[in-house]
């Protein structure tokens, strides 16, 4: 009766060591058929520059290649921007969305300009604290926050002329889908 006990106490032991140890499922972007990727509804991107602020409208397109991957490359637009008072041009982004739920890192330098100020602010890069979160089941709703971007400003109306600043912050989503197919992450 004692063996008996010890060996029921010593299965239980190695099985919830062994659920305790086992790799978690990674995720992964899911798509009933490949095709192109489309923005279903636009979003819109919020970053703050110190005590500025910056909206753009956003929208996204890409090539799904495969029903299941783990990353997603796109191509991320940025129109009808406004910020340090004044209308701005945002150079486009490729970039890749990362199934396990880190924020896009732009992939190049991303440059806000005011053309009538002939100024700018560059970022270059995506900070320290950074998610992505996906949801829904036709279309994929992306929601991006990022906190110690690194930007630099060209001075005038574009804010002060730093070397390099690392308190930039976004937060931003928007809505892709391939038409006439699901779209969703798992």
């Amino acid at each position: 009766m004692r063996n008996r006990r010890a060996l029921v106490a010593a299965a239980v032991v190695a099985v919830t060591i062994a659920s305790s140890v086992a790799p978690a499922e990674a995720h992964e972007f899911v798509a009933s058929k490949t095709g192109t990727l489309v923005t279903a509804e636009k979003g819109k991107a919020t970053f703050k520059f110190g005590s500025e602020k910056v909206t753009c409208e956003t929208s996204v397109a890409g090539k799904v290649s495969a029903t299941k991957e783990e990353d997603q490359s796109i191509e991320v637009k940025l129109e009808n921007c406004e910020g340090f008072g004044a209308k701005l041009s945002a150079s486009k982004i490729e970039d890749e969305l990362e199934a396990e739920g880190s924020a896009p890192d732009f992939g190049a330098d991303l440059v806000l300009k005011d053309e009538a100020a002939k100024c700018e602010v560059t970022l270059d890069g995506i900070g320290e604290e950074d998610t992505a979160e996906y949801s829904g089941t036709h279309a994929l709703k992306i929601k991006t926050k990022a906190k110690g971007i690194n930007y630099e400003s060209s001075g005038g109306s574009c804010g002060t002329k730093e070397v390099v600043d690392t308190s930039g912050e976004l937060e931003a989503n928007t809505t892709a889908e391939i038409p006439c197919a699901n779209m969703e992450w798992k």
